[in-house]
């Protein structure tokens, strides 16, 4: 029983430092598992004020998020904080959007999640903000106004296709996106 046990914690300690990359016969050409991360420094819309980027690690992937409205289909890249991984916990989602001031089109969450991203006022044409005091998550599809009129945390920001939710009044379904779209390459001749 005794050697059991003794041999039960070697193993286990044994893929903790191996998970950890500090077990000693770990092959170095060995590539870890991708796991998700909210590193956002590959995101290629940058907004003046508004950080895209809170870690300098670049072997992080963006987390991506498909939002589809009606027969279109969008993608964006979420924020690195706290907020923006809990609502991507929520995935996937069919929300009702609703106008908001002409300014944003927003949806009720199911219930509220973490506040502990930065609250600003600051905004830019495609951000997606979560509004705490609602539970809601907006997309911000014009920028008419200096700033919003209520705090808000910033958990994304839309790559394209902002300018579907001006007259959009359906529903929307939010989800990972598996998948980066990728241009096809012309074939050689």
């Amino acid at each position: 029983m005794r050697k059991a046990l003794v041999f039960m914690l070697v193993l286990g300690l044994t893929c903790l430092l191996a998970a950890c990359g500090l077990a000693a016969n770990t092959p170095s050409n060995t590539i870890p598992p991708a796991s998700p991360s909210f590193d956002v420094s590959a995101t290629t819309q940058e907004t003046p004020g508004i950080s895209n980027t809170t870690k300098s690690d670049a072997s992080t992937v963006p987390i991506r998020i498909k939002i589809t409205a009606g027969n279109t289909v969008m993608y964006a890249t979420m924020k690195d904080n706290r907020t923006a991984q809990e609502f991507v916990e929520l995935l996937p989602l069919t929300l009702k959007a609703f106008d908001r001031i002409g300014l944003v089109k927003s949806t009720v969450l199911p219930h509220s999640i973490s506040e502990d991203g930065e609250r600003t006022r600051k905004y830019a044409l495609g951000s997606i903000f979560y509004w705490p005091e609602g539970p809601e998550v907006a997309f911000c599809y014009s920028d008419h106004l200096p700033q919003t009129v209520v705090d808000i945390i910033h958990i994304g920001m839309l790559e394209s296709g902002v300018e579907h939710f001006q007259n959009y009044t359906g529903d929307i379904l939010v989800e990972l996106a598996n998948e980066v779209p990728v241009q096809a390459e012309p074939e050689e001749q």
